[in-house]
Order: C-alpha cells, then structure tokens, then sequence
C-alpha cells in the first residue's frame, strides 16, 4: 500500500485525546486517515503510547500522562488527585 498520499497529522487537542484513550473522545477519530497510516508507520497504538511513555519530561508530567495511560476512564479531578494528593 502506498501510503505517500496520506500527509502528517495534525494532533489537535481532540486528536490527542483520543490518542490517551480518554473516554470523552473515541479512538475512531485516530482510525481513520491520516492518523491510521501514522500510528502504524510507527508500529501500531502501543508502540506509540511507549514511546510517549519513554520520552524525558518533567516528573510531574511524567506522573500526570501515566496516571491518564493507567485510568482513562477517570474523571480530571480523581487524576489530579492521584497526581496531586491533598496534604494531611
């Protein structure tokens, strides 16, 4: 298949979402083209989300993206209180 037609994707915030998994935003939006092609050229969903995973960034954004990899059905305010815990 000759995937030269299909040009970058533009990962908009919506895109990104759907991308994470997060129930609000359908992962039929990155099955279709021009996501579809891009995500296998790199080697399917998972190998994307380990590479995002892999990637050197800030503890707290570290911790922030695998608390939404781990429960992407969560709401915001459980993940920023995973994240962020109250003090005692």
């Amino acid at each position: 298949m000759d995937h030269s037609s299909f040009s970058t994707p533009v990962w908009d915030e919506k895109h990104l979402k759907a991308l994470l998994r997060l129930r609000q935003y359908p992962v039929r939006l990155i099955q279709v083209e021009p996501w579809q092609t891009w995500i296998e050229q790199r080697g399917g969903l998972e190998r994307v989300l380990d590479h995002l995973r892999s990637n050197s960034m800030h503890p707290n954004q570290e911790q922030i993206l695998n608390i939404i990899l781990a429960h992407p059905d969560a709401s915001a305010r459980l993940m920023g209180l995973q994240a962020f815990p109250p003090a005692n």
